[in-house]
């Protein structure tokens, strides 16, 4: 399942705080570990800087190989000291001999140096700038350089993940598709009739059932966003079934689910929903169909003045299974940025849409090697940052910088590719999320079940932790973890439990962060 979030959510609905409060009907798990991060203040500064310089990478050092030509401590045979012919050749033994010690050194020399650098990438650290399939990060090289992304080959477990929007606080809601004889679309919700913050609809451990017709069953894939439609808010959801039908469905504060109707068949896979423009409300819904060549992108998009129009193609190379990662620049609705995997090599690639000329550009080659859907967030305008899952089951980042803040020509700078999870490794797609230009939280369903955290911090240019992660629920999880912001200085973690239930956590200045809640017991199986 795929979510596609574009905007910050920075003003809250003019609704009456609430009291924090714990809801009889929710069970809150005790801390295994830490209580998460703490608020604090963080001083913006202006991003002028490359991505190497505002990211803290340094690069891999070059040893620089030197030999010294050998001593003159070379014994002489004494009985031959007297003939000059002997002399000479002497002299060109000793020449011959210091010249075969002096390349054995040298062999010495790069051997090690050379192993050492392998080492050092296949072990980076944070702080380390890992070269991927090309020396040059904006895909031109030669791609002589092994990437350390790939590793050994490596099983990937997708996971089950829920999915969440708000439209600000209160306003929070989860959604699940999960197996099961119905495989029907599930949803937990706050509105502004709860009366705490753990008060969630329906009560108790329920979670509703989504539409009222058959439609809404066997649903394989689900996408959600929020639309400001005027003054009034609406969750409009997007799904694919297992017989290949697509549809559409929205509802309003009134929670009565309407609005349903069907895009194309042969949709493959998740779709993805992005939207830009908010004062006009423009929606464009991304897919992956079925062509000549392979996998390709497509969208519809939706307008005031148009409605739905499409689908249009995105002219590319051809792509695998893979939901397309697309963002809208942050406060900057004249670019979307796209991020696909290839086909034939496991690269990350990107193309991004001017809204002047309404054109998308040439796929790019960023090179890597991407085993999950890739994440992208926009934090600021000019300021991208991608997370994926490598072949080495390690989770690496690459961002983009443009110095001048503007969407033309893609005149920026791709960062090589960083393994920021130092030696712990993660299962399934990874989750980031920006709730301020200066401030990047990561979370990663780690290969122990273990739900795990780090975030970066623009003004010190620092990543916490430094190496690794923290590590914010022990070896309970059974799949990958969702995020969403509400507009309140919180960022909401959701995710299922090994005793399939689904668990919420808090981050920020709420009094509950810290705090692992039970949310629902989530249909699983042929129950």
């Amino acid at each position: 399942m795929t979510m596609a979030s574009t905007e910050y959510q920075k003003h809250r609905l003019d609704q009456p705080g609430l009291e924090v409060a714990q809801h009889s009907n929710l069970e809150v798990i005790p801390n295994e570990s830490e209580s998460g991060l703490q608020a604090a203040y963080i001083s913006k500064l202006p991003y002028s800087l490359l991505p190497e310089d505002e990211y803290g990478h340094t690069g891999l050092s070059r040893a620089e190989i030197a030999t010294e030509s050998a001593g003159d401590n070379t014994t002489h045979n004494a009985a031959d000291d007297s003939s000059p012919r002997a002399k000479g050749k002497n002299i060109k033994k000793i020449f011959l001999i210091a010249l075969g010690l002096a390349l054995v050194i040298v062999g010495v020399v790069v051997g090690a140096v050379v192993g050492t650098e392998q080492n050092r990438s296949s072990q980076s650290t944070a702080g380390q700038n890992i070269t991927p399939n090309t020396t040059d990060p904006s895909g031109l090289g030669d791609g002589s350089s092994g990437a350390r992304m790939t590793g050994s080959s490596t099983f990937v477990t997708p996971g089950l993940s829920p999915t969440a929007i708000s439209w600000g606080y209160p306003h929070l809601e989860i959604f699940a598709v999960t197996p099961n004889t119905s495989s029907s679309i599930h949803r937990k919700y706050r509105n502004s009739n709860a009366t705490s913050d753990t008060q969630f609809f329906p009560e108790g451990t329920d979670m509703e059932d989504v539409g009222d017709s058959s439609e809404y069953n066997n649903v394989s894939s689900l996408a959600v966003n929020r639309r400001l439609k005027g003054d009034t808010n609406q969750t409009e959801i997007y799904f694919s079934n297992e017989n290949g039908a697509n549809y559409h469905a929205f509802h309003e504060s009134n929670e009565y689910w309407s609005g349903l109707w069907t895009f194309q068949d042969h949709m493959v896979g998740a779709l993805t929903e992005v939207r830009f423009t908010p004062s006009l409300g423009i929606i464009k819904v991304f897919f992956l169909d079925l062509v000549s060549s392979g996998l390709s992108v497509f969208y519809y998009q939706w307008g005031p003045e148009e409605e739905w129009v499409g689908p249009t193609s995105v002219v590319g190379p051809q792509v695998q299974r893979m939901a397309p990662s697309v963002i809208a620049w942050n406060n900057d609705n004249t670019r979307l940025d796209m991020f696909v995997v290839s086909n034939s090599n496991n690269h990350l690639l990107h193309a991004s849409w001017d809204s002047d000329t309404d054109h998308w550009s040439d796929f790019e080659d960023l090179h890597g090697f991407v085993t999950t859907p890739p994440v992208a967030v926009s934090r600021s305008p000019g300021i991208i940052d991608v997370f994926a899952l490598g072949g080495d089951s390690g989770l690496w980042h690459i961002s983009y910088n443009n110095l001048n803040g503007t969407n033309r020509a893609n005149n920026g700078t791709w960062s090589r590719w960083n393994r920021i999870s130092d030696n712990r490794k993660i299962q399934g797609q990874p989750d980031a999320i920006s709730i301020t230009s200066d401030k990047l939280d990561v979370f990663a369903w780690g290969d122990d079940s273990s739900l795990l955290h780090k975030s970066y911090d623009s003004a010190s240019q620092t990543w916490t932790p430094e190496d690794d992660f923290e590590v914010l629920i022990e070896g309970t999880l059974s799949g990958p973890p969702k995020t969403v912001d509400d507009g309140s200085g919180n960022i909401h973690i959701f995710a299922y439990d090994n005793l399939n239930r689904l668990i919420w956590r808090v981050l920020g200045p709420s009094l509950l962060n810290g705090t692992t809640v039970v949310l629902a017991n989530v249909p699983m199986g042929s129950g």
